[in-house]
């Protein structure tokens, strides 16, 4: 199969966990839905340590993330706790998928959890 083809036809997903201050934080409430456009299949964790967030301001809104990204026309949304990543994710990946994922600190695992469970 033709390399450029083959690129073409792969998804990319999109798995972010808020955890940084500024993502924690409202700060891009508005820019991540378009920051996320390009992904075929997005999964927002819970804002990391929400009941910290809230002493320094007003957290991100991942509910209101959700439905802004569902307007682009995105097949499939999760809302997840970083325990339950890994597991919402596996059955949803294809051969050939990228699947991007974004935080500053651990995740819950799932790095190796994801990584553990497609060698398997």
């Amino acid at each position: 199969m033709d390399s450029a083809i083959a690129n073409s036809e792969r998804r990319l997903i999109a798995v972010f966990e808020p955890r940084s201050w500024s993502s924690r934080l409202a700060v891009f409430q508005a820019d991540y839905a378009k920051a996320f456009a390009p992904a075929d299949y997005v999964v927002i964790a819970d804002v990391f340590d929400s009941q910290k967030v809230s002493e320094k301001g007003k957290s991100l809104d991942t509910g209101r993330l959700i439905e802004d990204i569902a307007q682009n026309d995105k097949p499939r949304l999760r809302f997840v706790t970083p325990t339950r990543s890994s597991s919402i994710l596996l059955p949803q990946l294809c051969a050939g998928d990228v699947v991007a994922i974004m935080s500053n600190g651990g995740f819950g695992g799932i790095h190796e959890k994801l990584l553990a469970a497609l060698k398997a």
